[in-house]
């Protein structure tokens, strides 16, 4: 169970950030802090780890820069879904694949990754909304704020992941909810104001039939006078 709710943990935060949980995951290996599943334990060779340093950086400083931003969030979405699926089956015993032949632990791994990927991806599309609003109402002056505050959110739900699994797995199923809710919320909005300006349509259309009626019938009454 810790290892699960560590890699469901990991998952989610792969939608702020897609390098962080990983790297995350791989030095806390190193570290001796937690045991990476067999299929996922290149995450912590040397090469794998100087390079998803690397990438970090970069993801890191690009996310701070006004307009590539939103280039890097519309272009990483893939891999954001394919961290998600990657990491919430790196923790060993979460959801290992076991021998080749056991179908039941591959069916797993299989709905646990598209979970994870569907996590991240989740999270990710509120955090590209957020930034889209805050580029309309601040003209982008807000990004560099948020983007800290993101780099500050992913590394605290990883340090909760790793050290305190149960409070790091609450908190990202809090997330995950938040995110459906206010999906849930604005979709609910957009049929609502679609009902009503078609009622309003519909009104509108109905005393424009009902005029010329009006006006036949005063015509008539002059016409007699």
């Amino acid at each position: 169970l810790h290892a699960t709710l560590l890699g469901l943990s990991a998952a989610t935060a792969s939608g702020m950030r897609v390098t962080v949980p990983a790297v995350c995951l791989a030095y806390a290996h190193q570290l001796g802090l937690l045991q990476l599943s067999d299929e996922c334990a290149w995450l912590s060779t040397p090469a794998a780890t100087v390079l998803m340093t690397a990438l970090l950086s970069l993801e890191l400083l690009a996310d701070k820069i006004p307009a590539l931003d939103h280039v890097m969030h519309l272009v990483a979405t893939p891999f954001h879904a394919a961290a998600g699926a990657l990491v919430v089956a790196a923790p060993a015993g979460s959801f290992s694949a076991g021998s080749v032949g056991d179908a039941t632990s591959s069916e797993s791994v299989a709905v646990a990754a598209g979970f994870g990927a569907l996590a991240a991806l989740a999270i990710h599309a509120a955090k590209a909304a957020a930034r889209t609003v805050a580029t309309a109402t601040c003209c982008g002056s807000a990004n560099c704020c948020l983007s800290f505050l993101e780099d500050v959110f992913v590394f605290l739900i990883m340090a909760l992941a790793i050290l305190f699994t149960v409070a790091a797995a609450m908190l990202a199923i809090a997330c995950v909810c938040a995110v459906a809710s206010a999906l849930g919320y604005l979709l609910c909005g957009h049929a609502d104001r679609h009902q009503r300006t078609h009622t309003a349509g519909v009104a509108v259309h109905a005393g424009d039939a009902g005029r010329p009626s009006i006006v036949k019938s005063v015509l008539v009454i002059v016409s007699r006078i």
